[in-house]
């Protein structure tokens, strides 16, 4: 008993010494715990997410606002008996105010931002896919996860290929940087439910392809493949404000800068049950193509909040967030009850999909266009190799239902959901 209780004595005084020179120990030396030192780690990430989040989110919202900077007291002496003259002239300030904005982030020093944010996006891939070495390291890194761990995946379709999903952990890094995509696409209002992440190893290799296809194209005989005679048809400059706005948008995700062919993520609204199968079959297999108001193709939208009506009468909304190689784009201005509409038309030749700005009835945006009227984006894309389904996330029904009882336009009039338009 006495050797114990000697052997304890000692024990203790060990113990409370070390505790002593832990003490005395500077803070940057102290020694920590592996649960603290992962905690540390999880803090620093979430800072920097956080910290390109708002980056991000002030960025958009400046945009937003520079987009709608007009001269209005020349416009207030504008001819009124000359609509033309009247529509050339806003256009012209409104692509004024888009050179202006891109020559003021080209002029900010952003890339230290861009760099930081983009090493916690790819914080946790630990392996390269060099099959799709080409593709950005979002979705290079996306995909390492079904590579390193499989058994995590739930396998939701076999036919005609295997397609899997995996339920994203709130605290996992997945998460996070869905976070910030949602983000972008205008999707601040909206509350996620559930979110997944989406693997279907035939639909990769479909739009690997293609992607390496247009680069091959553009780079080879880019006069054949890159048709710019869209500006024959521009008389007032909304066409190219149009354009203008599209590479706008396509640079602001930096993997953009270095690629010859650009790749956006968009959304797509529909149901749960439907979402799976376009997971598993395709977009094509379900709807066909859309004959739509501005071409036939698939169509999507770079704003979430764009997408309400749809949501609102599905049964369990659901939103598809797909990455989509548009190619080469032609800047749609046609009113789709207009003489020249492209109603049902099928992609204009030499180009790979249309690109439409609207106001929120889903009209085209045109000179008659207010200040402070916020305006959407329309995307039809020609070929379904083009898309890649990335995320399926569930919506909060109460959430959005009450939002889009609220999305409504200056003059009363809500936004005509798809199945209802005539």
């Amino acid at each position: 008993m006495e050797r114990e209780r000697l052997e304890k004595v000692r024990l203790d005084k060990e113990r409370l010494e070390k505790e002593r020179l832990e003490k005395e120990r500077p803070e940057n030396e102290r020694l920590v715990s592996i649960e603290e030192l992962e905690k540390r780690i999880e803090r620093r990430i979430e800072k920097v997410v956080k910290e390109k989040l708002e980056i991000k989110i002030f960025e958009k919202e400046t945009s937003t606002k520079n987009l709608f900077i007009r001269d209005l007291s020349d416009s207030d002496s504008e001819n009124v008996e000359n609509p033309e003259t009247n529509r050339s002239h806003f256009w012209k300030n409104m692509i004024k105010a888009i050179e202006a904005k891109k020559k003021t982030e080209e002029m900010s020093n952003r890339k230290s931002v861009e760099n930081k944010s983009s090493k916690v996006i790819g914080a946790f891939r630990n392996i390269m896919v060099s099959k799709y070495h080409e593709l950005p390291d979002i979705v290079q890194s996306h995909y390492c996860q079904y590579s390193l761990k499989s058994k995590h995946w739930e396998l939701v379709g076999t036919k005609p290929s295997p397609s899997y999903l995996k339920l994203i952990k709130i605290t996992s890094q997945n998460y996070k940087q869905l976070v910030i995509l949602w983000s972008l696409l205008d999707g601040e209002r909206l509350i996620i439910s559930e979110a997944y992440a989406v693997y279907n190893p035939t639909q990769l290799n479909m739009f690997n392809s293609k992607y390496l296809n247009l680069v091959n194209q553009f780079s080879t005989n880019p006069k054949l493949f890159m048709s710019d005679n869209w500006k024959n048809k521009d008389p007032d400059g909304s066409r190219l404000f149009t354009k203008m706005n599209y590479d706008n948008w396509a640079t602001t995700f930096e993997w953009n800068k270095d690629l010859m062919v650009s790749i956006v993520p968009v959304v797509h609204g529909t149901d749960f049950k439907d979402a799976l199968s376009i997971i598993s079959t395709g977009f094509v297999a379900l709807s066909n193509f859309d004959p739509g108001y501005y071409g036939k193709g698939l169509y999507f939208s770079s704003s979430l909040f764009y997408t309400l009506p749809y949501l609102n009468i599905k049964k369990t909304p659901a939103v598809l967030i797909s990455f989509v190689l548009p190619g080469n784009i032609y800047p749609v201005i046609e009113h789709p009850n207009g003489v020249d509409s492209l109603l049902g038309s099928a992609i204009i030749p030499g180009y790979n999909s249309h690109y439409v700005l609207t106001r929120r009835n889903g009209f085209p945006i045109n000179s008659s266009l207010k200040p402070w009227e916020k305006f959407y984006s329309e995307l039809v894309i020609e070929q379904e190799s083009s898309v890649l389904p990335f995320y399926l996330v569930k919506v909060n029904f109460p959430n959005f239902t009450q939002l889009s009882d609220c999305q409504n336009d200056p003059d009363g009039t809500k936004i005509i959901p798809p199945d209802k338009k005539k």
